[in-house]
């Protein structure tokens, strides 16, 4: 739905403030904490990323049955500092807006809504080559193969560089041109009017 997820700078202050975000960029997942979101492969890039660099900031965004397991990973790959437990939020346009990047792992989907809905409002992915990912972000982000930390923090440290030469409106205008839902509708009706013509 891209009237309810757009580009939206005052819900972007809201939640950074909220979170305590300054200058940093922070990079986050959206999920259901379980193992086919391959959130350990997030830990671990964000490991690797935060070894290279202070500036960056990671945050988890959902609920689920492998969180106490996650916080323990979490620990021992020293994140604790750079890394929030945000929990099921409700005000997702305005979360979705507080981020710089936008990570989906997964080791397996179909259509990924958490994709579509942070491009709507501007944010840049990396995503795993599963699904329908890759598609969906086309040459707006970056796509990495899944399974692999090293190639996911890769894609991240690849979009940081380029994130001032991005531009939030294209980004956004895939999703509407392609993916919204005035999109489906339209293809749905040119769907049905093809079969009506051939039969």
């Amino acid at each position: 739905d891209t009237d309810e997820f757009k580009p939206d700078r005052a819900g972007r202050i809201r939640v950074r403030s909220e979170w305590k975000i300054k200058n940093e960029s922070l990079i986050g997942i959206v999920a259901r904490l379980s193992v086919v979101k391959a959130l350990p492969i997030f830990l671990e890039a964000a490991a690797l990323l935060r070894k290279k660099r202070a500036d960056l900031r990671f945050v988890i965004v959902g609920d689920g049955p492998d969180k106490r397991e996650l916080e323990r990973l979490s620990r021992e790959l020293n994140l604790t500092e750079n890394l929030i437990w945000a929990g099921a939020r409700q005000d997702m346009p305005a979360v979705y807006n507080a981020l710089d990047i936008l990570c989906c792992c997964s080791n397996s989907e179909g259509f990924s809504n958490v994709i579509g809905e942070a491009m709507a409002c501007g944010v840049p992915c990396v995503v795993t080559d599963v699904g329908n990912s890759a598609q969906i972000v086309g040459d707006e982000g970056i796509v990495v193969p899944p399974g692999n930390s090293q190639m996911l923090a890769n894609g991240v440290d690849a979009l940081l560089f380029k994130l001032n030469a991005l531009s939030a409106f294209e980004i956004r205008g895939r999703i509407v041109k392609q993916f919204s839902l005035e999109a489906m509708i339209d293809a749905t009706e040119n769907a049905l009017t093809e079969l009506r013509l051939t039969t």
